[in-house]
């Protein structure tokens, strides 16, 4: 088994792992996060447009990964894979973390 590793930033101690599970933020071309990729991310960093983003959607309980990108001024959570809706960035959702850092491997 081969392994590729992205990492941007030197990690702090509001770093925790992840795994990726589901399909939302698989691409067919350019970025992709398939299902069992480990994501590094960080609770202490402000997000920016276009970072991979974790949030905390409270009326499902449920965390979510997917991009931060903007639209006339709002904030949205953009999977990758398209056939998965935006979801607005409102009071029902809190980003918890931003991904510093990836690890696939690759078979």
């Amino acid at each position: 088994m081969n392994t590729t590793r992205e990492s941007k930033k030197e990690s702090s101690r509001a770093t925790t792992v992840l795994k990726v599970i589901g399909d939302s933020m698989t691409s067919e071309s350019g970025r992709s996060y398939p299902d069992g990729t480990i994501i590094f991310t960080d609770a202490s960093r402000k997000p920016k447009e276009g970072d991979g983003v974790i949030a905390m959607v409270s009326s499902t309980g449920a965390s979510v990964f997917r991009l931060l990108i903007y639209v006339a001024g709002r904030a949205f959570l953009k999977p990758l894979n398209s056939a998965y809706q935006s979801i607005p960035l409102d009071n029902k959702c809190n980003i918890v973390g931003v991904v510093s850092g990836v690890f696939v491997a690759v078979e």
